[in-house]
């Protein structure tokens, strides 16, 4: 049995180990030399190192609930917090739970939940700020997050489903593609790209083949100097905070390019994110990554793109 169906065949057994699973596809990621996927196997694996790339189908807004006190020692337990009823700047840190633990831990997680149910209490501090402004003549104690088990079940499916979809359509382009000893050549990397972009990171098909609409409807937002809304458009393609500092920095060192060359630092910040593209770890593939970020930098400087 060829590797890609013993994957497929493993990511619909309901019984087979999601850990296994993805060892095997750890296996597919090296001989097909897909860098982003090895990672993403890993990640799923171990545990994300931290939230900044964490894929959305991990972070959940979940329910709050708290235990007040009043006067006279009345008591009001386990109410229903109104998202509204918490100050906007810190809804998303009280209410969004980012899950980064590995499928193994969060298997865990939903075989060790009392009565279906886990909870993750918001922080003491919480109480402080705004502890009395919830429900009148009433304070907060403490409070929480309610997290239906069926929550952290769907991100587990969400990653069977996902490597599912992409043994189905690497399988499609070459069926031998995941067995060393076929002879066969091995599947073109934009390809392999392409199918990474579409499967695990979700429909951005657009941003993998590099589409005139993606670039003409998002590039061109981008206004000569403004370099925040350079930011947001590089970090939606996938690049982190460092990779966005770092061509901040670099902007500054070389000044406004002459004509149309950009200077040394910027040519060499692109050189490594049109690499990173290449290895699948953007949004974008590698042979749609440069022109892309190319025409986004033309836009801060106040050149012509084309």
């Amino acid at each position: 049995m060829s590797l890609l169906r013993e994957i497929q065949d493993a990511a619909t057994n309901e019984s087979a180990d999601l850990s296994t699973v993805l060892r095997k596809c750890r296996i597919l990621a090296s001989r097909l030399k897909h860098y982003g996927l090895k990672q993403w196997t890993q990640f799923e694996l171990d545990g994300y190192p931290s939230t900044e790339n964490l894929p959305k189908y991990r972070i959940q807004r979940c329910h709050s609930f708290g235990n007040f006190v009043g006067a006279f020692n009345r008591q009001a337990r386990h109410v229903p917090i109104p998202i509204t009823s918490i100050p906007e700047e810190l809804r998303d840190t009280l209410t969004l739970l980012h899950f980064q633990q590995g499928v193994a831990a969060l298997r865990e997680m939903v075989e060790n939940a009392d009565q279906g149910t886990l909870q993750n209490r918001w922080p003491a501090d919480a109480s402080k700020l705004f502890g009395s402004s919830i429900i009148q003549t009433m304070y907060l104690m403490e409070a929480w997050n309610d997290v239906p088990t069926n929550v952290v079940v769907g991100i587990l499916d969400t990653v069977r489903n996902r490597i599912l979809n992409f043994a189905l359509e690497i399988e499609e382009e070459n069926p031998n593609a995941g067995d060393v000893s076929s002879g066969l050549p091995t599947m073109a990397q934009a390809k392999v790209q392409q199918i990474f972009n579409t499967t695990i990171h979700g429909n951005v098909a657009n941003l993998a083949t590099g589409s005139q609409n993606f670039s003409q409807s998002a590039v061109v937002e981008i206004k000569q100097g403004d370099f925040e809304k350079l930011a947001e458009f590089f970090k939606d393609l996938g690049l982190n905070a460092g990779d966005i500092k770092e061509l901040q920095t670099a902007i500054k060192a070389d000044g406004q390019p002459k004509e149309k060359q950009f200077g040394g630092k910027v040519a060499g910040w692109i050189g490594k994110i049109v690499s990173k593209s290449a290895q699948g770890l953007l949004k974008i593939g590698g042979d749609v990554a440069s022109k892309i970020i190319t025409d986004a930098l033309f836009r801060y400087y106040g050149l012509p793109t084309s």
